[in-house]
């Protein structure tokens, strides 16, 4: 299946006035990776907000795309978001490894630019 046909769905719990829920429903594949850097949902020792990887010079946002992981906090404490992101696949929600959106990365940040 082509990534333009794929279908996702981002399911967050934040530790904020009591654990609020946020989905984001039915996004396409390039919508999903933009949402991921929207929401910061990658995480980088060097990168605090979600905005700052667009204030870095391209040469260094490659390095850091390849550094950062996808791991979901455990608790939604503190400043913690708790998020799984879903594919809907034959009438299922099929839990998505993060890393598939990797490569696609550097291509949304430079649209965004």
């Amino acid at each position: 299946m082509e990534n333009n046909e794929r279908v996702f769905s981002i399911f967050k719990v934040y530790d904020y006035k009591g654990g609020e829920l946020s989905t984001d429903l039915n996004l396409s594949f390039e919508s999903l990776v933009s949402n991921v850097l929207e929401y910061g949902l990658y995480q980088h020792p060097e990168i605090e907000y979600s905005d700052d990887i667009y204030k870095m010079p391209l040469e260094e946002i490659q390095t850091v795309i390849d550094e950062c992981t996808f791991d979901s906090d455990l608790y939604a404490g503190g400043e913690g978001t708790v998020f799984e992101v879903f594919e809907h696949k034959d009438n299922r929600l099929v839990s998505v490894d993060l890393s598939i959106i990797r490569p696609y990365m550097l291509d949304i940040i430079k649209k965004d630019l």
